[in-house]
């Protein structure tokens, strides 16, 4: 193997943003999620979405959850907020500033709504299926 520090010495198409990301899609059909802080550190799940920029999601995986979605995308980043209609999660919200590091991955940083606690630790991986 090679170790050291690399640079990219041309894009191949690819927009590297200035700051080593790529250009988010412009809609998501299912994200999986690995919470490093937040309400739930530790938990990974997968967040399926129906519709393009708005609609409603389902979670699996380690945790559950139902409510209805928005994401918005730039040249450099995406937000995905997931606003929970659940029994039990009425209210609950999640923040989720998306960097794609690769076209279907990155990492997140934001905030959550649970219980009206207010947690602005929420961070961690995600990868997607586009």
């Amino acid at each position: 193997g090679v170790t050291g520090t690399f640079t990219q010495s041309g894009s191949n198409g690819i927009n590297t943003g200035g700051g080593g990301t790529v250009t988010p899609p412009t809609s998501l059909h299912s994200v999986h999620i690995v919470n490093i802080g937040g309400a739930f550190p530790g938990a990974d799940y997968t967040v399926n979405l129906t519709g393009t920029q708005s609609g409603t999601f389902h979670i699996t995986g380690g945790s559950v959850g139902d409510g209805t979605f928005t994401y918005s995308s730039t040249s450099s980043g995406a937000v995905l907020i997931l606003n929970y209609t659940s029994e039990g999660a009425i209210g609950d919200r999640d923040t989720m500033n998306m960097t794609f590091s690769t076209a279907t991955a990155g990492t997140f940083n934001g905030s959550q709504l649970t219980g009206n606690q207010e947690h602005t630790d929420f961070s961690g991986t995600f990868d997607s299926a586009n």
